[in-house]
């Protein structure tokens, strides 16, 4: 059969880490096959002038020889700097699959688990790695898979407006994102819904690090490890009616599935 429509009614929900997984593929093809191929061209059309050089009228060998000495070195520098990005971004998927399955015990409690949010908010684009909707409200989870050092502490300290990793400040604030990623379920909810309170808890994870956050008081933004996530969950003072919390679910369902995938 060479024509037809797909049997599934709605588009799939995503799988943790995907949209990391589609950077990955994109770098992969962007900033290594291209480059890769187009040295590949030079070097046989070099070959060629080469092989040429005391026959018939053909490309001039001494530019070709630079071009591709040119288009191997920029190969060489992109490769390098293309397998660095990729470190960061395998590590990330890791992060968000381990933790994203971690959450999936959840659902046993009564929570909802969506993975995978993408956002396109004005100019800026962005996802939620997962989100959790239940009795004690919605929980934004920002996965952060910061590498641990070999031989020292490993301790996240969080003082309820700033996270400190061993003591240094992160090149992106986690805080800022994940009050921007509960903001934006808030306030798309609020749109769609005629609900009056939409009870939306930013929480960042650290999976596998010591959280100290005995200084955090009762801060808004809340920092945990995998093993914290629960507590966290539990501590909330916030109530969703289980109507509300299905309602919640089927307009985020339905704007996930409204995105191209």
């Amino acid at each position: 059969m060479k024509s037809g429509r797909s049997p599934l009614k709605q588009p799939p929900l995503r799988n943790p880490a995907e949209s990391l997984l589609e950077l990955r593929d994109n770098v992969v093809f962007d900033k290594f096959l291209f480059p890769f191929l187009l040295t590949a061209v030079f070097a046989i059309i070099t070959a060629f002038a080469w092989s040429q050089r005391f026959g018939f009228p053909s490309p001039d060998p001494n530019a070709w020889t630079g071009l591709t000495i040119i288009s191997l070195a920029a190969t060489v520098v992109m490769t390098l700097r293309t397998l660095k990005r990729m470190r960061l971004i395998n590590r990330g998927i890791a992060a968000e699959k381990a933790v994203g399955q971690f959450l999936e015990q959840f659902r046993a409690q009564g929570y909802k688990v969506i993975h995978d949010i993408p956002v396109k908010a004005g100019d800026k684009t962005f996802n939620i790695d997962h989100l959790l909707i239940g009795p004690n409200g919605l929980f934004t989870i920002e996965t952060n898979g910061w590498r641990k050092p070999l031989r020292c502490q490993c301790i996240v300290t969080y003082d309820g407006q700033k996270v400190l990793i061993n003591g240094q400040i992160p090149d992106r604030d986690p805080i800022a994102q994940a009050m921007g990623q509960a903001a934006w379920v808030r306030d798309y909810l609020k749109s769609c819904t005629a609900l009056a309170t939409i009870p939306v808890t930013p929480l960042v994870v650290f999976p596998g690090w010591y959280i100290d956050y005995f200084q955090a008081g009762d801060a808004k933004v809340k920092v945990a490890n995998e093993q914290l996530v629960w507590s966290c969950i539990q501590s909330s003072p916030h109530r969703l009616a289980p109507h509300d919390a299905k309602l919640i679910e089927s307009r985020l369902t339905d704007y996930i599935q409204s995105q191209p995938y």
